[in-house]
Parts: structure tokens; sequence; C-alpha cells
């Protein structure tokens, strides 16, 4: 049984190696590894699994705790990350304890400032490769910078946010075209609802929607385009046609074909989690720890990606909020999101609009922008690379503020608009762009 890791904490919403090289510090980074400590959980692991990594830890000054998960047992680690990489690679000298020693490892290369001394590129997981440029199908991506923007667009009748308004390839068309001018990074199409209570349409049905939209997009629109599908037919017409990503609600679980598909065309993948079938979601859903159920689901949709070949620098994971999920499992997975970035894999969030926002907001679907917003920058806060939204400027607007507090900023060669001291406007505005790349830190 595949082991994953997960970081449980801190999450620091601007990293604490440049407040301390802004602060003068010299050898930040060697003090941070030295000095802050960390806390991963590794799971499922059997008994004599669990007994020996505790007692590796112990024996480097970590601290470890047993606790029973899944029938077996789950280890959580705590120490200075300079420790807990020693663990690591002393666990891959056991055989039995090296699933964990690879888990840990990945989970620390992805959450952790990159470790002193060169590592290959090769094994660097291809969250930690940041900046990176990925070209999907003769398009690109640049992660590592900012937080990316995923446009919705739905062309069915009954979609649960905006159903029937762009179920016309015209207006669908024009949608998109209106999400570039506001900044998407990608438009995400789909053809059938995940809304539980919404029709499930035949195969052909499905293809007579989509089709004609995203041969137009392809051809108008010079963004990548994703397409929202757990079938391999209708990914496949679509890929010939010309997009670029399939995004899975099902995790690459509901349809054996379909990851072979996405590797033959080269094609990005966003493996989702859902508890269910994306046809009959879980009505009564229940987790026993739901950040390590829904981080083993995922990582099992990213091993079946890499079985049939794609590549996986064209991998993203997103934990699937609202679907197969109560307000409280929905709750914890956004609390927790840092914890899925520990699969080395870019995270994607798609809470927009989503009943958690509406049920603590208590607004109707029309009426959550303000929730949506608020989890656009916690995406920032916790390191994910990309939100998948229904209010395109809006959300890139937080999402650019977010960053620049988060990752970093540079003054642009020609001086901020305003002046600071005075509010006054010192050059023409510029339509929303993207913030100029931050300096390259340690941290």
């Amino acid at each position: 049984m595949r082991c994953v890791a997960v970081h449980r904490g801190p999450v620091e919403a601007v990293s604490l190696i440049r407040r301390l090289d802004a602060a003068g510090w010299p050898e930040a980074a060697t003090l941070y590894r030295r000095a802050a400590w960390h806390v991963y959980e590794i799971a499922p692991l059997d008994e004599e699994a669990a007994a020996g990594l505790t007692g590796l830890a112990a024996g480097l000054g970590a601290t470890a705790r047993r606790r029973a998960y899944g029938g077996r047992e789950a280890v959580a680690v705590a120490g200075p990350l300079e420790r807990l990489e020693k663990l690591a690679a002393e666990l891959a000298n056991h055989p039995r304890l090296a699933p964990a020693g690879s888990a840990l490892r990945t989970a620390l290369l992805s959450t952790a400032p990159a470790p002193t001394g060169p590592l290959p590129a090769g094994e660097l997981p291809p969250v930690a490769r940041r900046p990176r440029t990925v070209r999907i199908r003769g398009r690109e991506l640049r992660f590592g910078e900012r937080t990316l923007i995923m446009g919705v667009l739905n062309v069915t009748p009954d979609s649960f946010s905006d159903g029937g308004r762009y179920n016309s390839p015209d207006r669908a068309v024009r949608r998109a075209l209106e999400m570039v001018r506001e900044g998407v990074d990608v438009i995400d199409v789909g053809a059938e609802s995940a809304n539980i209570a919404a029709s499930k349409p035949a195969l052909e049905e499905e293809l007579e929607r989509l089709m004609p939209v995203v041969e137009r997009l392809v051809r108008e629109v010079d963004v990548p385009i994703s397409i929202d599908t757990y079938k391999a037919p209708v990914a496949e017409a679509a890929l010939q046609a010309g997009a670029h990503i399939i995004n899975d609600i099902s995790g690459l679980h509901a349809d054996p074909a379909l990851p072979g598909v996405c590797a033959r065309y080269g094609a990005g993948v966003v493996i989702m989690h859902l508890q269910g079938h994306p046809r009959a979601l879980a009505r009564e859903p229940r987790y026993e720890d739901v950040v390590l159920d829904v981080a083993r689901y995922l990582q099992e949709g990213v091993d079946r990606a890499l079985a049939a070949g794609v590549a996986p620098e064209r991998i993203l994971v997103d934990p699937g909020i609202g679907v197969g999920k109560r307000t409280r499992h929905n709750l914890e997975i956004l609390a927790s999101l840092h914890a899925f970035r520990s699969l080395g894999y870019p995270v994607l969030l798609g809470a927009s609009r989503t009943s958690v926002i509406g049920n603590l907001l208590e607004t109707p679907v029309g009426d959550r922008l303000e929730g949506t917003l608020a989890t656009t920058v916690l995406a920032a806060v916790h390191g994910a690379d990309m939100v998948r939204v229904h209010d395109i400027r809006a959300n890139a607007r937080a999402a650019r503020v977010a960053d620049a507090l988060t990752r970093g900023w540079r003054e642009p060669e020609d001086g901020w608009p305003f002046d600071a001291v005075t509010g006054h406007q010192r050059r023409p505005l510029r339509e929303l762009g993207r913030l100029p790349t931050p300096p390259a830190t340690t941290g």
C-alpha cells in the first residue's frame, strides 16, 4: 500500500527566510533549517514500520508519535528540517521503511525551502522546480511565480452556478474572450454538470454540447483549454480538436481508459478527489481523516497517470471542495490546503461559489463572491498554484495582491502608478495584467 506524507504545519503566510533576509540576517536559510520546527504525518504504516520509524526519529533528535489510522497506523514526526531530512535519508536505507522515507522526502522537497546542497532537477518533484514553464500541446503555463486563474465555462443547461448562460457556441466564445481580457490563464469547459440534482447526458449529447465550443475556442483564444470530463471518449474527441488539459472530477478513478488517452495526446491532467462516482456522489460522505484520505486518493490518481505515461510536470491535484464532502470536511481541507502540496504536484483549488461558502455566509449561489475571494487569498497563502473560479477579474485582482504579499514583489521599471504619500496618479494605469516577476529568494 502506497505511503503518503503530508505537511501538517506550520503554515507561513510570508516566508520566514524572506523576512530574515530582509532584516539583514546572514545565512537565513541555514538558521531556518536548524531552528524552525515542522510536523509531517506519514500513513498508512503497519505496526512494525511505525515502530521502526518512531525509533529512528528519536535517535536523530526528532519527535514522533503514533496513532491508529485506516486499520493500520500513522506516524507524525516533528523537528527542524535538517533532522527531518536526515530521517528521510535514514529511512531510505531500510527496506521496510523506504516507502515512508520516499514519501517524507517528497513532502520535504515540496513544502520546505530547497535543501542545502545541489540536487539534480530530475530528483525534484514538479512543484519544487520553481519557477518553471510547462509546455502543454503548444501552450505554456508558468508555475511558481503567482497564483494562476482557471476560468469556469459551463456549456450545460443545469450547472449549479451558471447553467444555461453559455450553452450556445456564440455565447460561450464571447464569455471566453471576456475571461481572457479579465486575466484568465486557463479556460475549463464542461458539458456535464457535477450538480447532484442535474441531468446526466448521454455521450452523444455531451459531445454535441461540447465540441462546437471547443473547436472555436482552440482557434479564437490564446490560453490553454481544459476539458472537464471523466470520460475517455469525450477527452479523446476534445484533444483531437486541439484541447490541452483534461480536468477529471474522479481523479482518474471512473474510466480506466482515460489515463492512456491523456498520455497519448501529451495532455495536462487535473486529478481531483471525490467520494462516490461523478454520477452517484456520496450522499452521506464519511472520512476517518479527511486530509489523509484525500491525499491518498489523489496519490492513487497520480500513480495511474504516471503508469500510463503522463509526464509528471503536466499533473495537478485538486482536493475537490464541495464534491462528496460535508461542510466540516470542506473547511478542514481549506484550513489544511498546504498539506496537498506534499504530494509533489501543483495544487488547484476549486472553491468558487460552492456550498461551503453559501453555508458560512447564508447566501444563494449568485451572491458568494466575497467568500470566493477569501478562498482565493487563502490559496495564495497556502502556496496553491491555481484557482478555478467563475468571477475572473475580481479573483485575479485578489490573487495579485495576495501574491505580492506572500511571494514578494518588484517595483515596475516605470514606477508605481500612484504616489504613496500624496495619492496622486503619476502615470497612466494599465489593464489588469501581472505584477513584475518578484526577485528570486532562498525561500
